[in-house]
């Protein structure tokens, strides 16, 4: 079923848009003139710093009231403008909405703090041309500024994450602040990649919505709102029990409903608190799993098994959360080239060791973002029947495809493989195939735990027909 999540993705972004879409064409005009007031406020209070960070502590009340709002036309209620100004009375839920926006105003004077750091060392050009000209030939340095812009854009979208869903959780559900900011966090990064499909299609429909002098917002603001409350509600609560929606008393918190079925892109898992999850990947990082325990053949989760009436079919997919990671350090990575004009120094007179240099530099940057952008999509396909043993990695080019001879395999065994860097040892596991003629043949490297790979080398060996005996470098 994950699977089927993840391959649904852009499908599921265009469901969240047009669910969003039927919530707002039930009361289009209620909403104009609830967006109206919002926006107007918004954009009025981006004039200063003072401004901004009113704005911050603001705006989680008036989104409360929009998403209530929301709540309320899918489940079949009349809404009026003051919806947008009823998180102002109920005290419980004001006193958490402001606590989200009280720490959303420090988030802005702290982004302010980033992009302004090390502004007095910027320098600048006098009146005359020729002092410009002469500024140009050399690379610009990377000044505290631009790292300062680096860090506040991503402090910035770390509290992005953070207050996704917290904000709903509070208003519709009478979620604690800092809980809902954990919760609102953790599903991000469970859903990373089919959330940033749908704010792709969301940055896509704004920029439409500007083209007919901005009166296009007032449908597409709105209609995004309504999407995000949708995936909230196909998330935290049972989508599929309207009924019981209805009675929802918004003065008393309510639990999230229990559905077999995942919505469509999207990962449903209880909400977990942050320690918990952290103390569970710490775990999984320290393989947990018994390199002499043989007797574990359930389905690990990245994969799975499909049986065909002549050939096996066995999937993993590659998506896991330290993409989250490599998506930072690629920013910080490619941002010190670009910053810096390695580009224009490759093409100048300096020195060639200074241009390998930059060339070396930009080469990575160019390979990180192949490599997440492989670990985000690609899938390894491994089939096999009586006669062959294919290996297929796609959509992503990446090399280990191969095809080898099913006849030629004596034993499929399991590899240990250390590395050792920094005084610390990365240990990974691959499934390696062992010919009649004693010749080793990698099949499937770079399995994080032995439980994964010892799934991989049964599966073959039982459908081969291959009685298991040990090989001498096998980890058993």
């Amino acid at each position: 079923m994950l699977q089927r999540n993840k391959l649904d993705q852009v499908f599921s972004a265009k469901q969240w848009l047009l669910s969003g879409w039927g919530i707002y064409k039930q009361a289009p005009i209620t909403w104009i003139f609830m967006i109206l007031p919002f926006s107007i406020i918004y954009l009025i209070a981006m004039s200063s710093l003072p401004s901004r960070a009113v704005a911050a502590l603001l705006a989680p009340v008036l989104l409360g009231g929009i998403y209530v709002a929301a709540f309320k036309v899918d489940n079949g209620e009349s809404i009026t403008l003051e919806n947008l100004f009823s998180m102002f009375t109920d005290n419980q839920r004001l006193k958490q909405l402001l606590t989200i926006g009280g720490i959303g105003a420090v988030v802005v004077g702290l982004t302010y703090i980033l992009e302004n750091i090390g502004g007095s060392n910027i320098a600048m050009p006098s009146e005359t041309s020729e002092t410009v000209t002469n500024l140009r030939p050399t690379a610009t340095p990377l000044t505290g500024t631009s790292l300062g812009h680096t860090l506040g854009s991503l402090l910035f979208w770390l509290w992005s994450m953070a207050t996704i869903f917290s904000v709903p959780l509070i208003a519709i559900t009478n979620q604690a602040a800092i809980e809902s900011i954990k919760n609102s966090l953790v599903t991000a990064l469970y859903n990373l990649i089919p959330l940033f499909l749908f704010f792709v299609c969301a940055a896509v429909l704004t920029i439409l919505g500007i083209v007919p002098f901005g009166l296009g917002l007032l449908v597409v603001i709105p209609t995004l709102f309504c999407a995000t409350y949708f995936i909230f509600k196909m998330i935290y609560l049972d989508g599929n029990d309207t009924a019981a929606a209805k009675t929802l008393n918004l003065t008393t918190p309510i639990t999230a409903g229990s559905a077999d079925v995942p919505p469509p892109g999207l990962v449903q898992k209880p909400p977990k608190d942050l320690g918990e999850l952290l103390v569970q990947k710490v775990y999984e990082a320290q393989d947990k799993y018994d390199p002499n325990d043989r007797t574990d053949t359930s389905l690990p989760k990245e994969f799975t098994v499909n049986y065909f009436d002549d050939y096996m079919q066995i999937t993993r997919t590659w998506a896991s959360l330290k993409i989250i990671g490599l998506i930072f350090g690629a920013a910080i990575w490619n941002f010190v080239w670009i910053s810096n004009d390695f580009l224009e120094i490759l093409s100048s007179d300096r020195e060639l060791l200074l241009k390998l240099f930059c060339l070396v530099f930009i080469v990575g940057g160019a390979f990180l973002i192949y490599y997440i952008i492989a670990s985000a999509l690609n899938k390894t396909e491994i089939y096999v029947n009586k006669n062959t043993i294919a290996i297929q990695h796609h959509p992503i080019p990446w090399p280990g495809n191969k095809t080898i001879e099913a006849k030629n395999i004596k034993q499929i065994y399991v590899k240990r493989i250390e590395k050792r860097r920094e005084n610390r040892t990365y240990v990974s596991y691959g499934v390696s195939g062992l010919t009649f003629d004693d010749q080793n043949i990698k099949l499937l490297p770079g399995l994080k735990d032995f439980h994964s790979a010892h799934f991989v080398e049964k599966n073959i060996e039982d459908y081969l027909g291959i009685e298991d005996e040990e090989v001498a470098e096998e980890q058993r």
